[in-house]
């Protein structure tokens, strides 16, 4: 159908900005060629939008604007992501909040010890196990604390400067 046409290339455009995220299938199906599938979600109209999320088998239906900056927002919210409409990550992507948190409370500055690293090595451990989207990048968290402990403020300041 021409609205099927319409929305194609940005429905690809959609699919490959979230490639790189291993979470997140952007998958397409022809309900006129999978009546049985159609059916089973309640398809009636073309085209349709439905988001599964993980570990689930009841849709979440698409009712928003048609155009990539929507599909993205809908999908970074849907699924955790934090992809920006012209396939860049948005700032707060690979971060993990209760770590953040943590150092913001603790009001760092110049004063790291270990008691707070071995505190976010615990944390990157926990999100670990919680299997936290962005668990893998604790170690950048530790290490950047480390370095905090060692060379003070003077190397949060260079690094921002890099």
């Amino acid at each position: 159908c021409g609205h099927c046409k319409a929305l194609a290339p940005i429905y690809n455009e959609v699919a490959n900005i979230f490639k790189p995220e291993a979470n997140v299938v952007v998958a397409k199906v022809d309900a006129t060629e999978n009546q049985d599938l159609a059916q089973q979600y309640g398809v009636t109209g073309y085209p349709t939008l439905k988001f599964f999320g993980k570990g689930t088998t009841e849709p979440d239906a698409y009712s928003s604007g048609r155009d990539k900056a929507s599909l993205v927002d809908f999908l970074n919210e849907r699924a955790g992501t934090h992809r920006t409409a012209d396939g860049g990550l948005k700032a707060e992507a690979g971060r993990i909040s209760a770590i953040d948190d943590f150092i913001k409370s603790a009001g760092l500055g110049d004063a790291v010890t270990e008691e707070h690293i071995a505190t976010v090595k615990k944390m990157v451990a926990d999100a670990i196990e919680a299997e936290h989207q962005f668990a893998r990048h604790g170690r950048h968290y530790v290490k950047a604390m480390q370095k905090m402990a060692a060379q003070g403020v003077a190397y949060v300041e260079k690094e921002i400067k890099r």
